[in-house]
């Protein structure tokens, strides 16, 4: 056989309707016996295999066309102008997509997850959606992954934020990768989540959902996923229209615990194949630290650009943990953003409330009233549970007459809102018999709300 001198990366096209499929293969020179071939012959790899100590099979196409895999003592493979992405997929995926195909039926329900998820994530109101942390995470994702996946059909990544409590991450088969609000809420410096998400990238690369879906039963699968995820949103979005008052009581609402479990469960990660293992863990880990070591300067840990944009996220898991009376915790993470110069009316409402709940010194109730004083300055349109919160500080320190003002005009604002149509009966109720117990009912003329 004549020796072969081509190029050293081919593309191996595998039509099928309405694609194209490119599949990456590399050449190797054959070193010993590896029949029908003789010595010196440059043959393609279609991929490789890590055995113990650094050693490598490669797989080829061998006598009467039958795929298998030669020891690198039999065949030396030659350089590739793999980038480090493909090379990766190279490694792990491609012999097995080369034997036993691209499993399209199952990719397109996984696919099909994917959009089902997202689906009810947002008509759930489950969605974080911040424009400024979306776009940097788009940001730092292509700046790690620039390419498109090698998949059956076009495929990019994405990436979306779900509300939670829990800190969480994952992906889904198609590339898109899932963070929750309390997962960025930790994140210390840009670092750590660039790392997050080259790990998550990794998972993508590996094809991990894919082959831990392999090993499950698809049709229950299915069943168990999305029956138990409708019971619940369905359940949960009519509690949530039925009893919310509206974003004027608190910046953010209290989340519903019950459906925001459910979009990070266990059951649902089994299902769609992205519950990992602890070696998918430590192999996903081991290739993003390889990648950030062979690519320096993919992180810039300037610590108030970092923070300014995930802020949001911040704030959100701060109120949050505040609904769940985590107080200590809530107030940790909202002072990141004082100290440093990033808190929003919204932050300085909570820290107000916080303090309100922890504290009850002169200090204290000081501070929480010079915070709604910075929160009724920065804000834009009126936040009228300003007032609520100062009246009872104002009760603390047994100032009945800005006390009486603050409730008066909480009172009005919210019989304004119940002329407009917002059910605010209960709230009415409660600030009337406040004022009541604490003969605060007599006339009051207005003024500024917090003196």
């Amino acid at each position: 056989m004549k020796r072969l001198l081509f190029s050293l990366l081919i593309v191996v096209l595998v039509s099928q309707p309405q694609t194209s499929i490119a599949q990456l293969a590399a050449w190797g020179i054959v070193k010993g016996e590896v029949l029908p071939y003789r010595t010196g012959d440059t043959i393609p790899v279609y991929g490789m295999k890590e055995m113990n100590k650094k050693k490598y099979q490669y797989f080829i196409q061998g006598e009467n066309q039958v795929f298998h895999f030669v020891s690198q003592d039999r065949v030396e493979l030659l350089p590739t102008s793999f980038n480090y992405w493909e090379s990766v997929w190279f490694a792990n995926r491609a012999a097995d997509i080369k034997k036993d195909g691209w499993d399209r039926d199952l990719r397109d329900e996984l696919n099909e997850d994917a959009i089902e998820y997202y689906s009810n994530a947002k008509k759930n109101d489950m969605l974080f959606e911040d424009d400024m942390l979306t776009d940097y995470l788009y940001q730092i994702v292509y700046n790690v992954f620039p390419e498109d996946l090698i998949k059956h059909r076009n495929r990019n990544l994405s990436v979306v934020v779900v509300k939670s409590t829990t800190p969480e991450s994952f992906s889904f088969d198609n590339g898109m990768i899932v963070l929750t609000t309390a997962e960025l809420a930790q994140m210390e410096n840009e670092e750590q989540l660039v790392k997050l998400l080259t790990e998550r990238v990794s998972n993508v690369v590996l094809e991990h959902n894919l082959l831990n879906t392999k090993k499950a039963i698809r049709a229950e699968r299915r069943a168990n996923m999305w029956g138990n995820l409708f019971t619940v949103a369905s359940a949960a979005t009519m509690a949530y229209t039925n009893n919310r008052y509206g974003t004027y009581f608190d910046a953010y609402d209290a989340l519903d615990m019950g459906i925001s479990a459910q979009f990070i469960s266990g059951s649902i990660l089994q299902s769609i194949g992205a519950k990992y293992s602890s070696e998918q863990y430590q192999l996903a880990s081991s290739i993003a630290d390889q990648y950030l070591q062979q690519h320096p300067g993919k992180f810039d840990n300037e610590k108030e650009a970092f923070l300014a944009n995930i802020s949001g996220a911040i704030s959100y898991t701060a109120w949050q943990e505040y609904h769940l009376k985590n107080y200590d915790y809530a107030l940790s993470l909202v002072d990141r953003l004082y100290v440093n110069h990033l808190a929003t009316e919204e932050d300085f409402l909570l820290l107000s409330k916080v303090y309100r709940k922890t504290i009850n010194t002169e200090e204290g109730n000081n501070l929480a009233l010079g915070y709604l004083k910075e929160a009724q300055k920065l804000a834009i349109t009126p936040m009228i549970e300003i007032d609520k919160e100062a009246g009872l500080l104002y009760l603390r320190q047994n100032d009945k007459e800005n006390a009486k003002k603050s409730f008066q005009a909480y009172r009005d604002n919210l019989i304004k809102l119940q002329e407009k149509g917002n059910n605010v009966n209960s709230e009415l109720k409660s600030i009337n018999q406040i004022m009541f117990k604490h003969r605060l009912n007599g006339e009051v003329e207005y003024e500024a709300s917090i003196d």
